[in-house]
Order: structure tokens, then sequence, then C-alpha cells
């Protein structure tokens, strides 16, 4: 997957919580991302390490590709502002999340791609 681009670092250091010049905060930013990717939290409040839940596929259980999962936060919110700018943000992606997440094939649709971060549930 490639970096984000810096607007969306802008974000992920803000919601991090941190504070500096532009070029520091981006630099945070990439740094919070990379972890995010590695899922080593290095800071209490950022997105390292969080996950979004993940509705698997719909249908008969036996026909599903993928049964429900989660991918890496920064992922989700990936998903979610493609969601946003086609349906609004009368939900936030801590809501979408709440609600169990987007389906599986929701979130290729709205990725463009396979979700790379995508991990199977445990005991599924």
């Amino acid at each position: 997957m490639p970096e984000p681009e810096n607007e969306e670092l802008d974000r992920i250091a803000d919601e991090c919580g941190a504070a500096g010049s532009k070029v520091a905060l981006r630099n945070f930013g990439l740094a919070c991302w990379r972890a995010g990717r590695a899922a080593e939290p290095h800071c209490p409040t950022c997105i390292c390490g969080k996950r979004a839940p993940v509705q698997g596929d719909g249908g008969h259980p036996k026909d599903r590709k993928h049964g429900p999962g989660s991918i890496a936060w920064a992922e989700h919110l990936q998903a979610w502002s493609a969601y946003a700018a086609r349906y609004g943000e009368g939900q936030s992606a801590e809501r979408m999340a709440e609600r169990g997440g987007f389906g599986y094939g929701e979130l290729q649709e709205l990725l463009g791609r396979e979700p790379e971060t995508w991990e199977p549930r445990a005991g599924v």
C-alpha cells in the first residue's frame, strides 16, 4: 500500500494529538501510519494497533469467501472517507465500527481494491 498523501498525514497527526510545524506533523503522521501497519502502538492516544470490525460476505455461510474479521483503523478511515464522500458524514467512522463495520465486499468497493490489512476473526 502506498504511503498516504500529506492531507492524510495531517489528519493522522491531528488524531494522534501531535503538535508542531507542518513538516514535524507530517513526519509524526507517517510514523504513526507506519506503526499502525506494523500493529506496534507507539503512543497512548494514536490509532496505531487499533482495528475496526469487518462483516463477512452476505449469503449462505458455505458460499461466503470471507467471514467476519477486522482491518487496521487507518484502512477503515480510508474506506470511511470514500463512504462519506458518497453518502455524507451522517455516520462517523467510529459509529460505523460500533455498528459492526463495513462488509467485506463494501470495503472492496469503497477502497477500489482488496483490503490490505484484513484478518479473519479467530474461531470463525
